[in-house]
């Protein structure tokens, strides 16, 4: 679904990944997602990624930027057992603030867990 993610400086001087989607559907038309993603940027957490622009027109959302996910960590073994517990309590933290608004996340993997 991702076409892609830029790493820019926007115009308030913040570091900011540009998350550019593509694929089998257009999602410039598809206000569904859209609104999930609207309702998802109204949700702040300090576990949680903060959406600071969404355009569905071209199908990009702007998010702030994270130095990398534990995806690109764990390929070099393992991690230490006080970092993996502290992972999972930070997500289980962001997770269920989106609970409580009534949303779900829906794509947990080490890809989709980042940290700065």
């Amino acid at each position: 679904m991702y076409a892609g993610v830029l790493s820019c400086i926007d115009a308030s001087n913040r570091s900011v990944a540009v998350k550019m989607f593509s694929g089998g559907e257009d999602l410039s038309s598809d206000q569904a997602f859209w609104d999930q993603v609207q309702e998802y940027s109204e949700v702040r957490h300090p576990h949680l990624v903060e959406l600071h622009e969404i355009d569905p027109s071209q199908a990009l959302i702007v998010t702030e930027l994270l130095a990398g996910d534990w995806g690109q960590a764990i390929v070099s073994g393992p991690l230490p057992v006080s970092t993996v517990a502290a992972i999972g309590r930070q997500a289980l933290e962001g997770l269920r603030q989106l609970h409580k608004h009534g949303l779900i996340h829906g794509r947990i993997s080490p890809r989709t867990l980042l940290h700065d």
